[in-house]
């Protein structure tokens, strides 16, 4: 069980500096540009700040494609009505 907890929070970090790293390429790429593209800073933000908090398990559309694809099923238990 560890082992596999250990693969997940590994997973979850290297997303988080994926996207932390895009985040920082989007405000270069805003400062390199004149500050002229104001919605590139607002994505460079966004990204940058969903790296920070704990976005993996919070964010609702990453939430329903991994119950899509399997990755998330929720155990459930049987129970009969009286």
């Amino acid at each position: 069980m560890t082992a596999e907890v250990s693969v997940k929070r590994t997973i979850r970090k290297i997303a988080r500096s994926l996207v932390a790293g895009l985040g920082v390429f989007e405000l270069v790429m805003y400062a390199s540009g004149g500050f002229q593209e104001h919605m590139v800073a607002v994505m460079g933000m966004m990204l940058v700040m969903m790296s920070a908090t704990n976005f993996c398990t919070q964010c609702p559309l990453l939430s329903a494609l991994k119950r899509m694809f399997g990755f998330g099923t929720r155990k459930s238990i049987a129970t009969k009505k009286i």
